[in-house]
């Protein structure tokens, strides 16, 4: 899937779905084919044919997602670092984050010059991914966002600590009154359809980033294209990559 966005023409991006046979193989809770390959293995293989087949020479940074605000720059030496954001200004090695259901964010300067992608769940949102990425692009020219495939608030309910935790937060955007527009009263009592878009994109705009994108596909509702872990019916994840190709 290519992210509908004008990014500009350095700059590269693409989100996979549920049925490439490569994300199948690295998601760690996937299950895998018979034959005695470990899961690592298996992992590895499909990390690197992965960045083959998007073109990537110096392959792509993943990360140990543990939905915080650590923000890594990407790097080809093949470690994996326990982040949930990075950035890179070089050509050949990509940004990527792994998820479903949580928020993937891609970013762009808008005159090609640095690229980042950020796991922003509710957790890592309440604990500031986006402003850490932001600040660690430090970005000369205006970034532009793209919120790839997650979660609606339709589907994704939650208990008042997790409401609570958006209004005790106090990062860029998030006033009471505009958290409250993100949480609708839920099914039951004492719940809420929490709204990640629209949390990610009031915090966007406040940290000055206006051209945002994306924001409206489902992971929970969309079976045919998207893993979604509240589904329960795969534990698969999808990678949204992000890359800088030069301007040739």
């Amino acid at each position: 899937m290519k992210p509908d966005w004008p990014a500009p023409f350095s700059v590269r991006s693409c989100i996979t779905t549920r049925y490439e046979y490569l994300l199948s193989m690295i998601s760690s809770r996937q299950s895998l084919p018979s034959g005695g390959v470990g899961q690592e293995q298996c992992s590895a293989r499909a990390r690197r044919a992965l960045a083959q087949q998007l073109g990537l020479p110096y392959g792509i940074q993943w990360l140990r997602q543990v939905h915080g605000a650590t923000v890594v720059e990407s790097r080809a030496d093949g470690r994996i670092h326990n982040a949930d954001a990075c950035w890179t200004r070089h050509t050949g090695v990509a940004c990527a984050v792994l998820t479903a259901d949580c928020l993937p964010v891609l970013f762009a300067a808008r005159d090609g010059s640095v690229v980042a992608a950020a796991h922003a769940g509710w957790r890592g949102l309440v604990r500031g991914v986006l402003p850490a990425t932001i600040q660690a692009l430090n970005a000369t020219a205006p970034l532009m966002a793209y919120l790839g495939p997650a979660i609606c608030a339709r589907h994704f309910e939650v208990d008042a600590p997790v409401k609570q935790a958006f209004l005790e937060a106090r990062l860029p955007g998030w006033d009471a009154a505009r958290i409250e527009d993100c949480f609708a009263a839920g099914r039951s009592p004492g719940y809420f359809q929490a709204d990640l878009f629209r949390l990610a994109r009031a915090q966007l705009v406040a940290l000055g980033v206006s051209d945002i994108y994306g924001g409206s596909e489902c992971t929970y509702g969309d079976v045919d294209r998207y893993y979604s872990h509240r589904r329960g019916q795969d534990r698969g994840r999808m990678a949204s990559v992000i890359w800088l190709a030069g301007s040739n």
